[in-house]
């Protein structure tokens, strides 16, 4: 083979999808649960960059140490991503069913623990929005 077609046959090797297992999920959810005051920081200084690498790097050992594959940081974060996106769309959607009026049952399964898992870290706010409306220019009376 020549170099150009082993260069690029290691391309395709590296591109090759990765599945996670969903033992793998549900330890990189309870993992950034665990860690998302630090994960979730907006503060990005050095100390605090410190320490969410150190904290994602916790998440990738725990992972790892079932996984059949290595997995990077990198991985994990846009598995987490991706977790998130899948999460949103589908508690939103489930949110949506149940505002709905009139009677009859409900058309879709309610949510499972892991994604409320997912949920509460996210913060509500961010899937469903504010329920109520407050006016900040008026002052309150108690």
């Amino acid at each position: 083979m020549t170099s150009l077609k082993r260069q690029r046959c290691e391309i395709m090797e590296d591109r090759k999808k990765k599945r996670f297992s969903e033992k793998e999920i549900e330890l990189l959810v309870q993992g950034v649960k665990e860690r998302s005051d630090i994960i979730n920081s907006k503060f990005s200084d050095v100390i605090n960059n410190s320490k969410k690498k150190q904290a994602w790097f916790e998440v990738m050992e725990a992972v790892n140490a079932v996984s059949f594959s290595t997995r990077t940081v990198d991985e994990l974060k846009k598995k987490w991503d991706d977790v998130k996106r899948g999460t949103k769309k589908r508690a939103s959607a489930v949110h949506k069913e149940r505002c709905k009026t009139g009677s009859g049952k409900l058309d879709i399964m309610p949510l499972s623990a892991m994604v409320e898992d997912i949920v509460s870290v996210m913060g509500e706010e961010r899937i469903f929005g504010f329920s109520f409306y407050v006016d900040t220019m008026i002052p309150l009376v108690s």
